[in-house]
């Protein structure tokens, strides 16, 4: 939730932008796009998906930085199985790592699509790149630093209740975790490795 409650701040810095620095768009094609009464610095497209990339890119070291959710001894492992060098658990890395490669190699394709489509002129998308990885690390510090707060706060709030909302930050074995406590409401004894 945290997450879609910076990307829509971030739009709404983009817009902010758009309309204070007032930059028209690239002159060649913007009769044909209908685009010409529209301004075009910063590209709030790359600033969108620059800010998703960053974010996303930040999470897992600052999860090491600040409490990780221990009530679960799953959770634990995989907290130290992240951060332990030599871990055996590098399945969790490579994934960020796939994660992370398919999530820039989109960004970029975006930003490239923009200057091609002549929907903006290269520095245009620069900047939205620059301003979301700016705006995508603040954010997901500040994701860190009330996290646990705000995790809490929404879970023991009576419609966080009916929802069924659970703190999962820093909680680095999400699936993990959900399952041993399918398993407990079950009755099932869950075997460690399993």
């Amino acid at each position: 939730m945290a997450s879609l409650v910076g990307l829509v701040l971030n739009e709404v810095v983009a817009r902010g932008l758009k309309h204070a620095l007032k930059q028209p768009r690239p002159i060649d094609r913007c009769a044909d796009l209908g685009t010409c009464s529209s301004y075009g610095s910063p590209s709030s497209h790359a600033q969108c998906m620059f800010f998703a990339l960053a974010m996303y890119a930040a999470l897992p070291l600052l999860q090491h930085h600040y409490p990780v959710n221990t009530q679960s001894p799953i959770t634990q492992d995989y907290a130290d199985a992240w951060f332990a060098k030599g871990s055996k658990r590098v399945f969790e890395r490579v994934l960020h790592a796939v994660e992370m490669g398919g999530l820039a190699l989109a960004a970029a394709a975006v930003g490239t699509s923009r200057v091609y489509l002549k929907y903006h002129s290269l520095d245009q998308v620069m900047l939205g790149a620059v301003l979301g990885i700016l705006s995508g690390l603040i954010w997901a510090t500040l994701m860190a630093a009330g996290a646990p707060f705000l995790g809490y706060f929404a879970s023991a709030h009576p419609l966080g209740k009916v929802m069924s909302l659970r703190n999962s930050w820093g909680v680095l074995g999400v699936v993990a975790v959900e399952r041993e406590a399918v398993h407990a409401a079950a009755g099932y004894k869950l075997i460690k490795g399993d």
